[in-house]
């Protein structure tokens, strides 16, 4: 059976057709996210890319699309003890792991 049939119609169309963030989280015993957010940022262009590894308490994050820079920056100035950078299109971060929801609202926040 097809998976979009046995969908609520009415929860589909509350979704959002189109939204600009792509917001990834893992844990693991390796660390991947700038190639994850490489190949995510090929495959959806247009969108904002963070993706988010999580280890004993801190976050190592990767953002990936337009004007990235600009809005880690503005970010990391308000939590306490982040650090990143980067090129125009594609940063590094650094957060205590208890802010990546903090962190993942002030993106969404920037992006509109």
């Amino acid at each position: 059976m097809n998976f979009l049939k046995r969908i609520n119609p009415l929860y589909l169309l509350s979704l959002p057709l189109v939204t600009s963030l792509l917001f990834f989280v893992y844990s693991g015993d390796m660390s991947m996210s700038s190639d994850i957010a490489n190949e995510l940022s090929y495959y959806n262009k247009g969108k904002v890319i963070v993706v988010a590894y999580k280890k004993q308490g801190v976050s190592n994050i990767s953002m990936r699309g337009k004007n990235v820079k600009e809005i880690l920056d503005k970010i990391i100035s308000v939590l306490d003890g982040a650090s990143g950078g980067g090129h125009e299109e594609a940063v590094g971060a650094r957060i205590r792991t208890e802010d990546l929801e903090k962190f993942k609202m002030l993106v969404e926040k920037e992006i509109g």
